[in-house]
């Protein structure tokens, strides 16, 4: 939204109220909301402040009971089992559950009374429950593939162990619950840490309890759940160009089929139509047809451009946490698997992210300077015939992190070569390639 004018003095400051609602046919890829305000100093210079919050847990979900099954999991382990046990959930979401109860609805009869070491939340959007299947559909079809239902993230905890499993039927839905999590423990987790520092004698320093990462991930990457994700919404685009394509063969065809009507009726001497009008209203029907059809692929593409986005950030959020990335690591691998693409832009996710990543690889996680000095930035960036090559280069990237690899570190140098203006090239082309989709606003909770 957009206000043009707010009137105001220091003296007297304008209070605005805005209310901000779920978009419940997505699921939330983010909890966080940005305000910008324009405006001119007393000397006329414009200026611009920007202020980033943080949006409640309970825009986007309610309290549900919790699932004792589901297919996809992600086990976050602690280090507070040391100190005092795990975190009850009851502690972790607290404002969460009394949002709720002031809201009408009753925790302690939905939840049980096993809220501290079970929980669900139930997402306001549907997610797709099987995405293998919908993976290996046929792309022409513009019925949505899979079972799509209001999605129920489970969060269950090992209360000795200090561990946290979080679970749902669709990998896209445990993002933002995930998430949130991750945040709220290290919040609450780094507090009793620090107030332990603070207790005891021992050096912080050389003690394991005190080193590390607070919440860690041990369980593997979900790659060939990706895979199938990127492969669906790659076949959506694909038959949205083909749809496209038909549109315009079907809408030129109609044209000329109404020139040589109008020609025969303008005739002064008159001759057989010789079934140019049934041509005429069977090719308005198939356009009308491939219209609805087009309308279809584009909403099913919207849906699976968020789960997508979701997955992504999933990926990063738990490959972050597997390799104990610091801040500045797991932003930049945020900025080259999830990059802001505008969908009515001829510039897809595909493309963009095999660039980037592509580049990545051959820079700064390249093995030799002889590999680094071959690094290519693509200029045209076209939509591909395959994922082969995208899929290629996200393994390499997720194995080369593996083993240690750093996207802030300098590429390899040749014998002679000068470090500075490598390091000066790589910065400009990473902006060009990871920073050529951006544009479009993200689907929060809003």
């Amino acid at each position: 939204f957009l206000l043009s004018k707010v009137a105001g003095l220091k003296s007297t400051p304008t209070m605005v109220k805005v209310y901000l609602y779920a978009n419940k046919a997505f699921i939330p890829s983010s909890l966080e909301a940005s305000v910008s305000a324009t405006y001119l100093t007393s000397k006329g210079e414009p200026r611009v402040a920007t202020h980033t919050l943080q949006l409640p847990l309970y825009l986007t979900c309610r309290p549900k009971a919790p699932m004792k099954t589901a297919s996809c999991k992600v086990i976050l382990d602690t280090t507070c089992e040391a100190f005092a046990g795990a975190v009850s959930l009851t502690d972790l979401f607290d404002d969460f559950l009394l949002a709720s109860q002031e809201s009408g609805c009753d925790v302690s009869e939905v939840l049980g009374n096993n809220a501290m070491q079970a929980m669900g939340f139930q997402l306001w959007s549907p997610a797709q429950i099987n995405s293998t299947a919908t993976a290996s559909a046929s792309p022409p079809s513009p019925a949505v593939n899979g079972s799509a239902s209001a999605a129920v993230v489970s969060v269950l905890v090992s209360k000795n162990a200090g561990r946290y499993r979080v679970q749902a039927d669709s990998y896209p839905a445990l993002y933002v619950v995930l998430a949130e999590l991750e945040r709220r423990l290290i919040d609450k987790v780094g507090a009793i840490i620090a107030a332990a520092k603070s207790e005891t004698d021992i050096d912080p320093s050389n003690n394991a309890l005190f080193s590390g990462s607070i919440v860690r991930c041990t369980d593997p990457l979900p790659l060939d759940e990706y895979f199938a994700s990127i492969s669906a919404h790659f076949k959506t685009r694909q038959s949205l160009v083909q749809m496209n394509a038909q549109l315009n063969d079907l809408a030129h065809q109609f044209r000329l089929v109404q020139k040589r009507l109008l020609v025969r009726f303008k005739d002064k001497n008159p001759t057989p139509l010789s079934g140019l009008d049934t041509l005429l209203k069977e090719t308005y029907t198939k356009l009308l047809q491939t219209s609805d059809s087009i309308s279809e692929l584009q909403s099913r593409l919207t849906q699976q451009t968020a789960e997508l986005e979701c997955f992504s950030k999933l990926i990063v959020c738990m490959a972050s946490m597997r390799f104990s990335f610091p801040p500045n690591e797991r932003m930049l691998l945020q900025s080259y698997l999830c990059p802001i693409i505008q969908e009515a832009s001829e510039q897809g996710w595909e493309e963009t992210v095999d660039a980037a990543i592509g580049f990545a690889v051959t820079s700064s996680l390249a093995r030799t300077a002889k590999e680094s000095s071959n690094t290519f930035v693509k200029t045209n960036i076209d939509m591909p015939s395959s994922l082969d090559s995208l899929r290629k280069n996200i393994v390499t990237l997720m194995d080369r992190l593996e083993k240690g690899g750093k996207l802030s570190a300098l590429p390899p140098q040749m014998p002679g070569g000068s470090s500075s203006n490598t390091s000066s090239s790589s910065n400009a082309a990473v902006g060009g390639v990871v920073g050529a989709g951006s544009g479009s606003a993200k689907r929060s909770g809003k």
